[in-house]
């Protein structure tokens, strides 16, 4: 059995949609969708709990200036 679900797009995004997901909508958007339920999640905690890795002052500055 399938599951029909409606998505509605803001004015102007469906003819760039249907020009990216040429020839079929349904079968792109389906590709779209279980990479992103396969996609392994990551875990922020076990990044902020990694090593700082050092940085000399001269880059820190440089992080510092405004653009």
């Amino acid at each position: 059995m399938t599951e029909h679900i409606s998505i509605r797009v803001r004015p102007g995004l469906k003819a760039e949609l249907a020009r990216r997901a040429k020839p079929n909508i349904n079968a792109w958007m389906n590709n779209l969708i279980e990479r992103e339920l396969a996609a392994e999640q990551t875990d922020w905690r076990d990044i902020l709990q990694r090593e700082r890795p050092s940085v000399t002052e001269e880059v820190f500055q440089e992080c510092l200036k405004p653009e």
